[in-house]
């Protein structure tokens, strides 16, 4: 039996106080209805009791055991039965007493006079053979024949076999409670056969007689519920759709006590869940605003457009490039999300001594998916310079490279610009002896343009998330270790990075070209 009293009470604040409805509880508890009931009728669980049964007298007792000992003779192999009842009454009950009894009924007991098959009665006869009826019926053994034999040949009994075997699960209990009925079974069993109460058993059978399969098998007539009213709907969504202030509370957002108690006041009386249906029908979701990225360049538009019209004409001897760099980060124990067991909670320590600091300053090759990096001091002009003068080396049988970052001081330096301007000038005096540099800026406060932000945070989740390195140097192993493997899949694998600055293409782009070319490179 349910009894926890703190739910216990609960239950009744909900029911008594906060007019609850017991079918509402009924749902969100999962509890019977006379359970409900009786937590309604008692203040605190009523505890098991037992109930009073009379003892029996001696006299009963003798002559329980009386008719053990005769019912054990009459049924075993003992020769003379009769003769041995008529010897043992006849000596009287006053001369025998309960305790002699019990010891000769386990002697016969033990003589094994028992074993012997009980003969059985006609009823329990007629209760097996309604039952193998019943089951050979629900199997699909009993022809129709024979049941138009026993209720007579009509329509309405082909009605009721169809509804047996091909009906729902309701419609064949019903076909099954007529025709058993007609065949002379007992409500009784047929109530203990198809599992369901004998009152129910009852009601198929009154309305059978009353209006025939076409009452018996017509649809429930439910009521239209509250919440699909369209003036409830009206009246839900006119208090949803003003502050809470208005109303009084000092509050921003609304809660359900609070729509049920406004709703009062104004002369519409709903529960909770009435209120709950009609916001989830509408389509309401209680939801969280998120911050989005969004950028203030009064050029956005114009560079963001400079960067797909690159990028929509690049050509098999140009790359485009996205450059920033990653920390500077400590070498600790870092958290991150992680399979954890029933009962473990992983915890990583606030206060821990940093094993060494790294920062990583890359560049991805928008096209052919490859990232160049190397570990800096500082972000400064002369580790971007050098990251600049990698790729010049790296890709120096390309004719143009084109560089994107973000608006960061030291990508804006004149060190830098003079950098990129005599390698220029060199390129004209010496016929391009390198290849030329080429800055598309992104737009101001538009990191989420920059694609190599998602290669670092992939590489963050993947090698930093969840780790505990001994050393700076484990950490950098496993660094240089992961942009190897990523490179040598991509180079199996051709994909280019980010789909979102690739639309809108003028030419086909370099991977088209290659597909189409086979170049080998691909």
């Amino acid at each position: 039996m349910f009894s926890d009293p703190v739910q216990w009470q609960n239950i009744r604040t909900e029911i008594l106080v906060n007019g609850v409805s017991r079918r509402a509880m009924m749902r969100r508890t999962g509890l019977c209805w006379q359970t409900i009931a009786k937590i309604v009728a008692y203040e605190s669980p009523p505890g098991y009791r037992r109930k009073n049964t009379a003892r029996k007298s001696e006299n009963q007792k003798k002559k329980s055991d009386w008719d053990d000992v005769i019912r054990i003779i009459a049924t075993g192999r003992v020769q003379d039965a009769r003769q041995m009842i008529a010897a043992i009454q006849g000596t009287g009950d006053q001369k025998i007493t309960s305790t002699k009894l019990k010891e000769l009924r386990a002697v016969i007991t033990e003589c094994d006079v028992v074993n012997a098959k009980p003969r059985v009665s006609d009823y329990a006869r007629k209760v097996k053979a309604d039952h193998d009826w019943l089951a050979r019926f629900t199997n699909g053994r009993v022809p129709i024949g024979q049941i138009e034999g026993i209720v007579g040949s009509n329509n309405e009994i082909q009605l009721l076999y169809d509804k047996a075997k091909n009906g729902k699960l309701s419609d064949r209990r019903k076909a099954t409670s007529i025709l058993a009925w007609h065949h002379g079974i007992k409500q009784i069993e047929i109530a203990k056969f198809l599992q369901i109460s004998r009152n129910t058993v009852l009601m198929h059978l009154t309305t059978w007689r009353k209006g025939g399969s076409s009452a018996l098998f017509a649809p429930y007539n439910t009521p239209p519920r509250k919440a699909k009213d369209k003036d409830v709907r009206k009246d839900v969504f006119r208090v949803l759709h003003t502050p809470p202030s208005d109303y009084g509370l000092n509050r921003t957002s609304w809660r359900m006590v609070d729509l049920k108690m406004c709703l009062a006041r104004d002369g519409m009386k709903l529960s909770k869940d009435v209120i709950r249906e009609v916001i989830r029908d509408a389509g309401y979701r209680w939801k969280k605003a998120r911050v989005v990225l969004t950028s203030n360049d009064p050029e956005y538009r114009e560079k963001l457009h400079r960067i797909k019209r690159t990028l929509s004409s690049l050509r098999a001897d140009e790359r485009f490039f996205s450059i920033d760099e990653f920390g500077p980060f400590s070498v600790k124990m870092r958290p991150g999300r992680k399979l954890a067991a029933p009962g473990e909670q992983p915890s990583v320590p606030q206060f821990q001594r940093s094993k060494g600091c790294l920062i990583v300053t890359s560049a991805l090759e928008l096209s052919t998916n490859q990232v160049t990096h190397f570990y800096s001091k500082k972000k400064n002009t002369t580790e971007t310079t050098k990251l600049l003068g990698m790729l010049l080396e790296q890709y120096k049988d390309c004719r143009n490279l084109y560089v994107t970052w973000d608006a960061a001081s030291w990508h804006d330096s004149k060190e830098l610009w003079a950098f990129i301007e005599e390698n220029n000038e060199r390129n004209l005096e010496r016929k391009r002896s390198t290849p030329n540099i080429e800055v598309v800026p992104l737009p101001a406060r538009a990191q989420y343009l920059n694609v190599i932000e998602s290669v670092f945070s992939g590489m963050a989740r993947a090698i930093i998330h969840n780790s505990n390195y001994p050393s700076a140097a484990a950490a950098r192993a496993a660094i240089d270790r992961y942009f190897q493997e990523r490179n040598e899949n991509f180079l199996q694998n051709p994909k280019r990075a980010g789909n979102k600055l690739w639309k809108l293409e003028l030419v086909p782009s370099e991977f088209d070209e290659a597909q189409n070319c086979k170049d080998p490179r691909w």
